[in-house]
């Protein structure tokens, strides 16, 4: 599970934002983010979904980089690694 938190201005168009976030995301992972979901909110950015491996989540640590240069906000990132059941 991954989720991003961020501080952002309540003047931005929440719903166009969301919508360039979910593209990008998708587009640089070859939608590799399962069950992905952005809720934008004046309070901040809070992206959820699911990656199978390590690779997709730094994908999407680079799109949260490139909006946080783009939109200077503070980002906090919580990641919950979940683990396969042994192989038997």
């Amino acid at each position: 599970m991954l989720d991003v938190v961020t501080d952002m201005d309540s003047q931005r168009d929440s719903s166009q934002l969301s919508e360039q976030m979910v593209s990008t995301i998708q587009q640089r992972t070859d939608s590799r983010v399962r069950g992905l979901q952005i809720d934008v909110t004046e309070r901040g950015i809070t992206i959820s979904g699911r990656v199978d491996v390590y690779h997709v989540l730094q994908l999407v640590l680079e799109v949260v980089k490139d909006l946080q240069a783009e939109y200077r906000v503070p980002v906090c990132v919580q990641v919950q690694v979940i683990q396969r059941p042994a192989a038997t």
